[in-house]
């Protein structure tokens, strides 16, 4: 029951709530871009599940109040975006705390496995080529991420359509809403230029490994996504 406590707290940041976030101000918020990116906690809790649960929990006590605080301090983070005035809202989803239930079913009765997805999930592109991306529109840049992002849903939606309800359908739930997040955020941004059809930048690769999508996931978002949000920091009076 304490692995199941943690791993919910862990994923506390990656689904919704009734607030408004400003696509703005995450563009000019770097901390909030960071509390955004579940894959740490995501990636922590794959390693917890896979470890014997009587060193697991050995060790629960001493990792669950340092996940609790961040989860709270990226919710918080997230809260304060919806305080600043734009013309382009966002709906962000955060899990609602009545998910930390005694009455929740626990979660370890079906994680043996859960690093192993069923079918073939596709990969985002996640190579940038700095020369060749300095040259595209800021629309471009958008689109190839985007496209990426939808791909990988799409994916990850299809293997979560495939388990059945327990840990493994949990953590592709939480990872399905986080892409979610990142799709509204990115088709709300005001950008100049044409409108440009999302196309993908590579042929993708494929893998059955939750932990390869992870960390693929992990590379677009801190790596590609970052670099183009950074070149839109211009339009912000202050970079935080």
């Amino acid at each position: 029951m304490a692995l199941s406590r943690l791993l919910l707290l862990c994923m506390i940041a990656s689904e919704v709530w009734d607030s408004e976030t400003k696509s703005t101000e995450f563009v000019c918020s770097r901390a909030a871009r960071k509390a955004l990116n579940i894959v740490p906690e995501m990636s922590s809790a794959l390693v917890r599940m896979s470890l014997p649960l009587s060193l697991a929990s050995r060790s629960i006590y001493f990792k669950e109040m340092g996940c609790l605080t961040t989860s709270i301090w990226m919710l918080y983070l997230i809260c304060l975006l919806s305080v600043v005035t734009c013309s382009q809202p966002v709906h962000l989803s955060v899990l609602s705390l009545s998910l930390v239930s005694p009455m929740s079913p626990p979660l370890q009765s079906n994680c043996n496995g859960s690093a192993t997805l069923s079918t073939q999930v596709q990969l985002p592109c996640t190579e940038l080529h700095a020369a060749s991306w300095e040259h595209k529109s800021e629309r471009e840049k958008r689109g190839e991420i985007v496209a990426s992002l939808r791909l990988l849903v799409e994916g990850v939606k299809s293997e979560r359509s495939l388990r059945p309800a327990g840990c493994g359908a949990l953590l592709l739930q939480r990872l399905e809403n986080n892409i979610n997040n990142y799709l509204l955020i990115l088709t709300r941004l005001q950008l100049s230029g044409p409108v440009v059809t999302p196309s993908l930048s590579c042929v993708p690769r494929s893998t059955q490994s939750l932990r390869t999508v992870l960390m693929s996931y992990n590379l677009l978002i801190s790596a590609k996504l970052e670099w183009f949000m950074v070149g839109l920091e211009h339009r912000c009076t202050n970079s935080r």
